[in-house]
């Protein structure tokens, strides 16, 4: 890793894997900037996929924050963010933050989107702002469509799930949540290495990639997904959960989400290669 290397990653104000990106960047200590681009014009000024984040590292283009952080991992001196697979430290964090991605996001976003009360405590307030005044309540009827999509992705993501069913919903984040609170004390406890157990979701001694992504979600879940102010969904969520408490206290303190300000590219900077024209 080179001082001169330019590294950018393009994100969208208050996107949860925006914040994944941007933890996983943290971790790796690589110096980067950030380029803020509307989400509602990726089609338009971004390259396929039309997703963020993307990675722009000198001249190379890496979409997808799973992607992202295995090219990371390559230019560390050893992998931090996937152990290997033949340990079962390794493993473990695969699986993880394979269920954080096809799991716990489309709760999350069900929770932000489709739930009533969810959405009026965070996105639905900032969405009405953006329509001119006198047709703010309009809203959330041009939403609709998007708002039943949240449910219908989180059907197809966990069949088994009655989505009709908010309290089955809700029971569905709490056994997640539960799972991972066990997780810190007992991940993979045995008689010869508790003792060298890491303080992170896996037991890793640095945060791995299921750390990006559970913490990524929880700042949508039940903080302000750090300097954009994207108020929580669900604030008190946490409360039955001291262990997961303390992570995201210790997550915040060591990896506070910055997307605005400093991190920001100077307006002189080249523009990023992932870009449209």
């Amino acid at each position: 890793m080179s001082s001169s290397d330019d590294v950018c990653l393009i994100v969208a104000k208050g996107s949860e894997y925006a914040i994944k990106g941007l933890v996983a960047l943290d971790v790796s200590g690589i110096p980067y900037t950030t380029y803020i681009v509307d989400i509602t014009r990726l089609k338009k000024i971004l390259n396929p996929p039309h997703l963020v984040p993307v990675l722009c590292f000198n001249s190379e283009v890496v979409p997808d924050t799973t992607d992202i952080m295995k090219f990371l991992d390559t230019k560390l001196p050893s992998p931090v963010f996937f152990p290997s697979p033949e340990s079962d430290v390794g493993r473990l964090v695969a699986t993880t933050e394979e269920e954080i991605d096809s799991v716990l996001s489309p709760l999350l976003r069900y929770f932000a989107w489709y739930d009533a009360d969810g959405y009026n405590r965070a996105l639905g307030p900032i969405i009405r702002n953006l329509f001119p005044w006198g047709l703010q309540w309009t809203a959330d009827w041009v939403l609709r469509g998007t708002r039943n999509k949240m449910k219908t992705i989180l059907g197809q993501a966990v069949p088994d799930l009655d989505v009709e069913d908010p309290k089955a919903v809700r029971q569905k984040l709490d056994d997640l949540l539960a799972k991972y609170e066990s997780m810190f004390p007992t991940a993979f406890d045995t008689s010869d290495d508790s003792s060298r157990r890491g303080p992170y979701l896996c037991g890793t001694e640095r945060p791995s990639s299921a750390d990006c992504g559970l913490y990524a979600m929880l700042q949508r879940l039940v903080s302000t997904s750090g300097d954009s102010n994207v108020p929580p969904c669900l604030p008190d969520l946490l409360k039955p959960y001291p262990a997961l408490q303390a992570y995201m206290k210790r997550m915040e303190t060591e990896y506070p989400v910055v997307m605005l300000g400093s991190k920001r590219r100077p307006r002189d900077a080249p523009k990023p290669p992932a870009l449209v024209g």
